[in-house]
């Protein structure tokens, strides 16, 4: 499909090409992230380095996010900093729902493995940022990764000894997204309530903690199907 439609300027055509190379990127990352991925990533970007048709957004989104984590496996932290600079660049403001969930996805994943890399400060104000960013979102998709990002900022915390702001970032968590009825939100708000709990016994707040784990077994025990850690 490639070497025969590459060069077409139907629109249609491009749109089945795009789709071909993003799957070429995914399959060599998943097969083993190196960097033939990342060219392959690069290959859709490069085709749109600046205005997309539309339609070809989520696409070119999901090629900025695939070359981005596929740069965090390979552990190339300076391109992987500027391929995240430039996601953010192109599609912090962007409306669509599709565009959005790829970008608060990678967001996600970014701030976590900044985190595993032991910059807890960092990895904090980005979970932080995405919570602002995502967290009234109206699409649920793009919604669950500010609920991820959420009790993940009050993890990285953990690593900071400041307890009692972690556990007033678990109660903000919690207080954003219990009234959601969306099972992979609902997941959020129970692994975020344990972690209130969790940190309630750090600070030797015994009747508080108790009382804390009573409302996690409320949660699972209220949820039509087992919890699902993220």
């Amino acid at each position: 499909i490639i070497e025969r439609f590459g060069d077409s300027e139907d629109q249609s055509l491009a749109h089945q090409v795009t789709l071909a190379r993003l799957g070429r990127g995914a399959a060599l990352g998943a097969l083993d992230p190196n960097a033939e991925a990342v060219d392959a990533y690069v290959e859709v970007i490069a085709l749109f380095p600046q205005d997309a048709p539309p339609v070809l957004l989520n696409l070119i989104a999901r090629a900025e996010a695939g070359r981005l984590l596929t740069l965090e496996h390979l552990e190339d932290r300076e391109r992987a900093e500027s391929a995240y600079e430039q996601l953010l660049s192109r599609f912090a403001d962007s409306e669509d729902p599709e565009v959005q969930e790829q970008l608060a996805r990678a967001m996600v994943r970014r701030a976590i493995n900044v985190g595993q890399g032991g910059e807890h400060v960092e990895a904090f104000e980005m979970f932080r940022s995405i919570v602002e960013m995502f967290g009234d979102s109206p699409h649920v998709a793009v919604l669950e990764q500010a609920a991820i990002a959420a009790g993940n900022q009050a993890s990285a915390l953990s690593h900071l000894d400041r307890d009692e702001e972690m556990l007033a970032v678990y109660e903000a968590a919690v207080a954003r997204f219990e009234n959601r009825q969306e099972p992979e939100i609902r997941d959020q708000v129970a692994i975020a309530l344990f972690g209130r709990a969790k940190t309630l016994a750090r600070l030797d707040r015994k009747r508080e903690e108790i009382e804390a784990y009573g409302d996690v077994i409320d949660r699972i025990e209220g949820a039509d199907r087992p919890i699902q850690r993220t």
